[in-house]
């Protein structure tokens, strides 16, 4: 039971020793430095609007056509009949004629309508990017860019070897 116990004791003490800061891999620790001014870095951007499009309709509806489509037709009718009644029909029906025909121009000039690509101003804003990072560690002052903003301190890797 000794035996084991000292064999016991032998291992953990060896594997401590391999583990000490003055094994090969292990010469460096963390530690914090003192950050004395930080400075954020800006990047513009531009954000592009999307394009849209609007109807112009030049054309506004009006009983004018109709009308004169309806008078033009009542005249023209009027003339091509030969008597008092025939006169009459051809009236009655030319109005009715050059009023449908006036009113089916006009809704056709309503389908040229055009449409308007409108493009809004592009919006630019500035966005932080990272940050130049002034600190001391040990009585030097050393430089640094960061994504973030340390604050008051900080984290230092610390190399330690033997000088040669």
């Amino acid at each position: 039971m000794k035996t084991l116990t000292m064999l016991f004791a032998l291992m953990v003490a060896s594997t401590s020793v391999m583990a000490g800061p003055h094994h090969r891999d292990r010469g460096h620790h963390v530690d914090y430095a003192k950050v004395t001014s930080v400075t954020p870095i800006y990047e513009w951007r531009t954000e592009r609007s999307r394009r849209h499009y609007s109807r112009h309709d030049d054309h506004h509806d009006s009983a004018t056509a109709p009308v004169l489509g309806a008078i033009i037709g009542g005249s023209i009718g009027n003339a091509v009949g030969n008597n008092r009644s025939s006169k009459k029909v051809g009236a009655v029906a030319g109005a009715v004629l050059g009023a449908a025909i006036a009113t089916d121009i006009q809704r056709r000039d309503h389908d040229d309508d055009y449409y308007e690509a409108r493009h809004h101003r592009d919006h630019r804003y500035r966005v932080i990017v990272g940050y130049d990072v002034r600190y001391r560690y040990h009585g030097r002052t050393y430089y640094t860019r960061t994504n973030y903003d340390p604050g008051r301190r900080i984290k230092v890797h610390v190399d330690v070897r033997p000088a040669r």
